[in-house]
């Protein structure tokens, strides 16, 4: 088995850009973005490299303060799983606004956590307007700070570089893959999919043993897939909690479409497919589009 990587969790208000940066860094579209505030609601991981270092990013839920809501604090405590297990961490802010926007119980809520910070302003779209609002941004004590645009990659290279650095002169316990390691090509992909609110994320959390995911009574909580890898019987498994694939509607919500997409994506690179339905309600048309599509690929099912 390979060696964990070191883990980089990207964390700030919310759609200040998070998501859309990781997927600028990974080089695909890993992770749902839109305009919808609070798209991204739990973990989700991507393994990359920079100037030959390899780690693995953590995209998180948009930080709510002082929420009473259950979803809200769920997803604020996969935020601290987040920041508990990382060794580096990108505060993402976003620059068209101003630094007042940038809550101080946010700044002290990352600043306890021992871990190397940086701040990453991001949306600075030209030159110009980055050098003005950095000095503006100084003033929150942060450093160091990168100004970003993570639709275009504008000065995304000079901050990983930093990044990579602060990895290599680590010492923590999970630094130590190189890059050029072989991929384990032998783990069985095991998706768990299903319609809307039918216990897929609580399935999942069952089988890796943690609140890997946010589990709530709220259809369609599950927006993207999420990996979990994990060993048993000395056999590796890497196992896939899905976003519920809803009934299709004709204005539906664009995170909504995407999650769909990735759904299918996550049958595709699966060996074997956890079909979850609720016993309680007859078989419907969501359910036959799931079943399908496995068919159709000739993956195998468990139901």
């Amino acid at each position: 088995m390979n060696k964990p990587l070191p883990i980089v969790a990207i964390v700030g208000q919310p759609n200040v850009g998070k998501s859309t940066l990781l997927n600028k860094i990974a080089g695909r579209p890993l992770a749902v973005t839109s305009d919808v505030a609070g798209t991204t609601r739990d973990r989700q991981y991507a393994d990359t490299a920079w100037a030959g270092t390899q780690f693995t990013l953590v995209d998180t839920a948009g930080l709510a303060i002082d929420s009473k809501d259950e979803l809200e604090l769920s997803m604020g405590r996969q935020i601290d799983v987040a920041l508990a297990e990382a060794d580096a961490v990108i505060l993402v802010v976003d620059g068209r606004l101003n630094r007042l926007s940038v809550e101080k119980i946010t700044l002290q809520k990352f600043r306890k956590y021992d871990k190397p910070l940086l701040l990453c302003v991001n949306k600075l779209d030209s030159a110009r307007s980055s050098e003005e609002k950095l000095t503006e941004f100084m003033s929150l004590g942060i450093k160091p700070i990168f100004g970003v645009s993570s639709i275009s990659g504008r000065g995304i290279g000079d901050m990983l570089d930093y990044v990579a650095k602060t990895l290599s002169d680590s010492s923590s316990p999970r630094h130590g893959e190189e890059a050029g390691d072989e991929v384990d090509d032998t783990r069985i992909n095991v998706s768990i999919v299903g319609k809307p609110n039918v216990g897929k994320s609580s399935i999942f959390n069952a089988i890796v043993k943690e609140e890997r995911v946010v589990v709530s009574p709220v259809p369609g909580t599950t927006r993207t897939s999420i990996d979990s890898d994990m060993e048993i019987d000395g056999t590796g498994y890497t196992f896939i909690d899905t976003a519920g694939l809803k009934k299709k509607e004709h204005r539906q919500a664009q995170p909504d479409i995407y999650s769909g997409f990735q759904t299918f994506k996550s049958i595709r690179r699966s060996d074997i497919c956890f079909f979850v339905v609720d016993a309680v309600e007859e078989i419907t048309k969501q359910d036959q589009r799931v079943a399908q599509e496995i068919f159709a690929l000739e993956k195998g099912v468990v139901i």
